[in-house]
């Protein structure tokens, strides 16, 4: 299907990882698929044990992101294997039949990871769920989650007939119970458990629903147009902030019309519609104040405006064949990415033919432009108001190339970002296209963004960040880790002089580290130069937010291989 641009190859063996291969088809022509190397992947082993040491049989290990799950042998083993590095865990979570369950952090820094798991007893919470009145409210969703963990920590539960629920085995700890059910909006509740726990409330405020009614019709004729994709979004703060693309669902109907209910009152909609043969079409500004408020809108397409142009390489004035044309606007913009997830396509896509030719569905020439890329000739983007008879030129696109290492060995599989500054390009051409993409290094630590408009971009590694400004064919070589860096080393002290552990330190776009058990950091490969420090956790016991975080500044000296920089937090500050 030439229509859908973007593939995935997968290569699956019992023996190694499965690996993903994407794949662009461009156009209706024989492509060939990229080459695929099966690595053999990571692994986790360990064992499942009750406070006593005796092993536990049969208990389940898991964890998020992978389609997986195993259970312990008779003396308590376990072993996932052949893990991609895509899908590699920071956390996994143990559990068994009348235990707690336990979470354990993983470091992927080698193939093969140990992680050996003690459950203990656990505890019950029980509570009850009402409405702002104090009614009790039956069928409510209730789960458990602590923090950074993205599954339920134990089986959820519902309330009963007089609102009231129960959750077995809870470990002790931070928590956070989520209460849900349609109609209402969800409740949370932080909990800190040390024991047993019999009165815990949620209190459940109703959604205001209001309902909109969608007509969809032909501009010309107002005749009803019966098959339609549709999508609802809440109207962003501001129309320059409409990096996104809509979700659309299909919709069959006779009438052209489309009821959808149970939204919250005193919000403020956009409604986006397209069609075979239209071009697409938005209201903003659906406003519904009032609950069960019946809200009509029209949507009127218009039939698409057919733009042609022809084009060439700047550089040599030949012809171009195969080149990508989008067509965008503020209302579907484009965000260039390598994840299919954060990519955003605009409205149209066309290609260029034999004689350098394209043809598209514009949805309006004063308002429209047309984003075109050839991984040779380069890439313009151009409003549709200025295209005339003569050519339009592709400039020749930049590029960014550079290496991660770390104590001067290559870092690889790292994830390297790229973005525009400030809020991408849009912010100076005045037209909504950024770029936002990520890519992993290779074996040797080399990373490469290609095929980049000339303009200012920020490229992140591990907390540091580089900014770079690109002229035409320019290609800028980045080096994280490069000799001559100095080591910012220091200990994270209270008022009273005693070590804080878990303490996070952030030298401003150079890097970052976490206190050990003696309060003690290290951030390597910090330029000489000033840069504002912070200093900051999320975790307990010592909870400092960012908001009532450290904050200092460092210089670090020209010619000196290590720097000591030592932080005083005063503890009697934070709540």
């Amino acid at each position: 299907d030439p229509q859908r641009l973007n593939y995935e190859i997968m290569a699956d063996h019992p023996d190694y990882a499965h690996e993903y291969q994407q794949i662009q088809i461009s156009a209706p022509v024989e492509v060939k698929a990229p080459d695929i190397v099966l690595k053999k992947g990571y692994s986790v082993s360990g064992t499942v044990t009750d406070e006593s040491g005796k092993p536990i049989p049969f208990a389940t290990v898991e964890y998020p992101g992978f389609h997986g799950k195993v259970k312990t042998d008779l003396q308590g083993r376990y072993q996932l294997k052949n893990i991609p590095d895509s899908v590699m865990p920071t956390k996994i979570k143990a559990y068994a039949l009348g235990f707690a369950p336990a979470l354990k952090e993983i470091t992927a820094d080698r193939q093969d990871n140990v992680a050996d798991f003690v459950l203990g007893k656990g505890y019950t919470l029980s509570g009850k769920v009402t409405d702002v009145e104090g009614k009790p409210l039956k069928d409510v969703f209730v789960s458990l989650y602590v923090h950074n963990w993205h599954l339920p920590l134990i089986p959820n539960t519902r309330t009963d007939e007089t609102g009231r629920f129960t959750l077995n085995n809870v470990p002790a700890g931070e928590i956070q119970l989520h209460a849900s059910k349609d109609g209402y909006n969800t409740a949370y509740l932080q909990h800190a458990v040390m024991g047993d726990a019999q009165n815990l409330s949620l209190v459940l405020t109703s959604k205001s629903a209001f309902q909109i009614k969608i007509k969809v019709v032909d501009a010309q004729t107002n005749q009803a147009i019966p098959a339609f994709e549709w999508a609802l979004t809440e109207s962003p703060e501001s129309r320059r902030r409409t990096v996104f693309q809509p979700r659309y669902e299909s919709r069959q109907s006779a009438d052209g019309t489309l009821e959808y209910f149970a939204n919250e009152a005193g919000k403020v909609y956009d409604v986006f519609v397209r069609a075979k043969g239209y071009a697409p079409g938005v209201v903003r500004g659906v406003h519904a104040v009032q609950k069960n408020e019946l809200k009509t809108v029209f949507v009127k397409l218009q039939r698409p405006i057919i733009v042609e142009g022809r084009m060439v390489a700047d550089a040599t004035g030949t012809p171009v064949f195969n080149a990508r044309v989008q067509a965008f606007n503020e209302d579907h913009p484009i965000t260039v990415s390598n994840d299919e997830e954060f990519n955003r396509p605009g409205y149209a896509t066309a290609f260029t033919d034999l004689n350098s030719r394209f043809s598209i569905g514009a949805t309006s020439p004063e308002s429209d432009y047309l984003y075109i890329t050839h991984p040779e000739a380069g890439v313009a983007v151009v409003a549709i108001a200025q295209i005339g008879n003569a050519p339009i030129r592709l400039t020749k696109s930049a590029s960014v190339h550079g290496r991660t290492l770390q104590d001067g060995k290559p870092v690889s599989q790292a994830h390297v970002y790229l973005e525009d500054i400030p809020l991408g390009v849009q912010q100076e051409t005045k037209y909504p296209l950024r770029h936002e993409m990520h890519i992993r290094t290779s074996e040797d630590g080399r990373f490469t963004f290609e095929h980049l408009l000339p303009g200012k971009y920020t490229v992140s590694w591990n907390n540091r960040s580089r900014k770079v400004e690109l002229s035409a064919g320019e290609t800028a070589t980045i080096i994280y880790g490069e000799p001559g860096g100095i080591d910012v080393f220091g200990t994270v002290r209270d008022e009273n002089g005693k070590p804080i552990e878990g303490i996070t330190v952030v030298i401003s776009q150079q890097g970052s580290a976490e206190t050990d058990a003696q309060g003690k950091y290290i951030i390597h490969d910090v330029p000489p130069g000033k840069y504002p420090v912070f200093a900051f956790s999320m975790k307990r016991p010592i909870k400092l937010p960012f908001k009532d975080a450290f904050k200092g500044e460092i210089e670090a000296p020209e010619g000196k291989e290590r720097f000591k920089f030592d932080i005083v937090i005063e503890l009697k500050n934070v709540r």
